[in-house]
């Protein structure tokens, strides 16, 4: 699918531009009988958001299942037994 410049992050604009001045074996030939095209993969702004919600809303998920958990461990244990020790004499 063929999208705009305007559908991507600049900072991901910024590297795809970089990277075309850096093509090892880029054609330097120029004349109107020769075509160029290059292509190039990236994420768009709208897949990378949703991709990252998806990334938040598991995280939180899983925070809440290890607080949980931790909540029902110390629930079944109980507060802890105290126990007190005198010592004869200094160490």
């Amino acid at each position: 699918k063929r999208l705009p410049a305007s559908e991507f992050s600049k900072k991901q604009v910024e590297k795809a531009l970089e990277s075309l001045k850096s093509i090892p074996d880029r054609d330097i030939r120029t004349s109107p009988d020769i075509e160029q095209r290059l292509f190039l993969t990236a994420v768009c702004k709208k897949c990378t958001e949703e991709k990252e919600a998806k990334e938040r809303a598991e995280a939180e998920a899983r925070r809440e299942e290890r607080q949980q958990a931790a909540a029902e461990a110390e629930a079944a244990l109980g507060p802890p037994e105290r126990i007190s020790a005198t010592l004869a004499e200094r160490p």
